[in-house]
Order: structure tokens, then C-alpha cells, then sequence
């Protein structure tokens, strides 16, 4: 994969804001609020020309109105290595897919301000190697600060990645998954400099992580974490082909009724898929994780 910076020209559909008024309970609450209503005002700035001619609507505690945007010229412009200065390639080789080819769903992406600069910062995750930290510099160009922030993380192969403020001491953390392992969460000073956790509860040895996404599912003002598994390995990787087999693995129980037999249960489940012909035998992926903070 080869990561290609583009830049965004003015230009929106037509659309709908809704503005909804409700009072807020909690601090994320009323974060969250004024966030959005900063977002709506930003984009009536900059989407309207003029006053707007249309009137505003009640609807059960609902007013909204419909926005007059101008035709702009969609798209965006593709910038090279050599304009942002991230040169980043997710390359898995023929060896280690050989031996795993689960690690062929690639790496994450994920952006934050890590060093308080109100600018956002990119973070790539490689499957094969060190993942890489880039520096927003400003005028669309990066640093590479992956050795100083030591959040490279070359001893595993990496997925899925996130920033967020984990432990709410107000700068962005990283959390970094792997197919085969170690999770971990990499705690940020302050200013761009990282030390590895494994030590907070994630999964260690490695079940397959691909995604994580975050958020304060029960109004404690802490994240909660939940994290999407596929598997780390690729079951028919290490059954031969004989072995795998439908009549090797599947026995009938009676009419029409059948089962995975029970040293390859764990592995493997029955489904029914009229739309390839009837029955079809499928690996079981790992349990996904939810985590709460505390």
C-alpha cells in the first residue's frame, strides 16, 4: 500500500443541519455539544453566502432548515512523496504471507495532534516492519519523528490503530493492535514522546485485532475501548488439504442434519448459504473485546 496524501478542494452537496436542543448531563456531554455546534457554525461560514432565504422548521424539539451551499469544484489533488515528505509503503512479503496470509489485510491509519501544535499529525501502521509517526509541519508538510517518539514497534505486525486520550490527561495516546500480538497503548507526555504499556489489561498474545474505536459508553467521563478480532493465523494454513476436506471434516448426524466433528469445532462452523449452493463449512473467527476504563 502506498500512501498518498490528497488535498481537499472546496466544494459540498446540498444537504440538511438539524439543530437539536437538549440538556446535557454529563462533561462528555457537554464537550461533545460544544463540538458540534462549533461544527455546525464553521460550516454555515463557510457553506453560506449571505443571509439565507430559507425559514427555519419546528419539529417536536427540532428546528432546522435547509442550507443554501454554492457549487464549488469537488475533489481533491494528489500530492507527492516528494510535497508532504511521507514516504511510507505497507509492503507484506511473499515469505511471511507464505507462512500467514492473514497478514494480507494491511495496516491502519489515524490522526491526531500528538504535540499540541493544533495541527493533525499522521500515524501508518506496517505490517511488516516499523510503523511509522509523521509530524504535521504545517503547509502540508510532515516530519518523520518515528524514532523519537518511539512508536515505531518493528518487533510485531501491526493493524489497526486509533488516537485518543486514554488516560485524560489532555493529549492523544496511541493505541496500536497487531494480528498476532502484542495490543498495547502507547502513552503520550505531552510532546510527541511515547512509552509502550502492556501492561493495562489488552490482549498480549494475539487474536487477530483489526480495529478499535472508542468512547464513554456510560457517561464517566473515561473511554471504553472495543476491539474488533478477526484470527491471527489462517486455520487451512496448518491442515492439509486432504485433511480439510468437506467429508473429512463434516459428519451427518441424521436426515439432512450435520456437524463439524469435535476436534476441529473450535475452528470451523456450518452455514447455510443458498446463494453458493447449500451448505458451506466457514473458519470461526476470535471473540471481539470490549474494555472499560477504569
Amino acid at each position: 500500500m502506498k500512501v498518498i496524501v490528497r488535498r481537499m478542494v472546496k466544494g459540498m452537496g446540498k444537504g440538511i443541519v438539524k439543530r437539536i436542543v437538549k440538556r446535557m448531563s454529563s462533561p462528555f456531554e457537554r464537550r461533545m455539544a460544544s463540538l458540534a455546534s462549533g461544527m455546525v457554525f464553521a460550516i454555515t461560514l463557510t457553506a453560506c453566502r449571505g443571509e439565507s432565504t430559507q425559514e427555519w422548521r419546528d419539529e417536536g424539539g427540532v428546528r432546522w432548515r435547509t442550507l443554501e451551499v454554492p457549487r464549488g469544484t469537488p475533489g481533491f489533488t494528489r500530492m507527492s512523496a516528494s510535497e508532504t515528505g511521507i514516504r511510507f509503503q505497507n509492503n507484506a512479503s511473499e515469505k511471511i504471507l507464505l507462512g500467514n496470509r492473514t497478514l494480507a489485510q494491511g495496516g491502519g491509519v489515524s490522526l491526531g495532534d500528538v504535540d499540541g501544535d493544533g495541527r493533525a499529525d499522521i500515524f501508518l501502521a506496517r505490517t511488516e516492519g516499523c510503523s511509522a509517526l509523521y509530524r504535521n509541519t504545517g503547509n502540508w508538510e510532515f516530519e518523520d519523528i518515528t524514532t523519537r517518539a518511539r512508536v515505531g514497534a518493528c518487533d510485531r505486525h501491526s493493524s489497526g490503530s486509533a488516537m485518543a486520550d486514554v488516560d485524560g490527561d489532555g493529549d492523544l495516546d496511541l493505541v496500536l493492535l497487531a494480528t498476532t500480538g502484542p495490543n498495547a497503548i502507547f502513552v503520550n507526555d505531552g510532546k510527541a514522546r511515547f512509552t509502550e504499556r502492556r501492561d493495562l489489561g489488552l490482549d498480549t498474545v494475539g487474536r487477530g485485532a483489526t480495529t478499535v474505536t472508542m468512547a464513554d459508553v456510560n457517561g464517566d467521563g473515561r473511554l471504553a475501548m472495543f476491539i474488533a478480532n478477526y484470527k491471527p493465523y489462517n486455520v487451512d494454513d496448518t491442515i492439509p488439504p486432504q485433511q480439510r476436506a468437506f467429508n473429512q471434516m463434516v459428519r451427518e448426524t441424521g436426515p439432512k442434519q450435520f456437524e463439524i466433528v469435535p476436534e476441529h469445532r473450535q475452528d470451523y462452523k456450518l452455514v447455510m448459504r443458498p446463494d453458493m449452493g447449500g451448505m458451506r463449512m466457514t473458519q470461526r473467527a476470535q471473540p471481539d473485546e470490549f474494555y472499560t476504563n477504569d
